[in-house]
């Protein structure tokens, strides 16, 4: 775990890196944190639940990607699976914003909270 926390906007985020495939996570815009800086995680580990902190529309989850040490980001979607619960399939859309990638429903606001699992490819 590289960092998490609260931004300036008020969004709750953690940077999870993953030394095997040289990769670090954004989970942004969450409700709850359930890791802390520092922390090691695992395949079974809860990062957070999905929220709408910071500057945000709905309850989503924006994920962005990037090299271990680089700020560009890359498409996260080479290295991992993303599962959504039915509560947020189809609330929103999957769009690349801002670095990153949006799954739930942040197109549409919802009071329905869902869920996004993210797993590593091949692990």
């Amino acid at each position: 775990m590289l960092s998490a926390g609260k931004d300036s906007t008020g969004a709750l985020f953690a940077w999870v890196r993953f030394p095997r495939i040289e990769r670090d996570l954004l989970y942004y815009h969450l409700d709850k944190l359930f890791v802390s800086a520092g922390q090691a995680v695992t395949k079974d580990t809860v990062i957070g639940n999905t929220g709408t902190t910071g500057n945000s529309t709905g309850i989503h989850l924006h994920l962005a990607m990037r090299k271990s040490g680089s700020t560009a980001y890359l498409d996260p979607h080479a290295y991992v699976y993303v599962e959504e619960s039915a509560a947020s399939i189809g609330k929103g859309s999957i769009v690349n914003f801002l670095g990153g990638y949006h799954y739930g429903s942040a197109a549409a606001p919802t009071s329905t909270a869902g869920w996004t699992r993210i797993k590593l490819k091949n692990s």
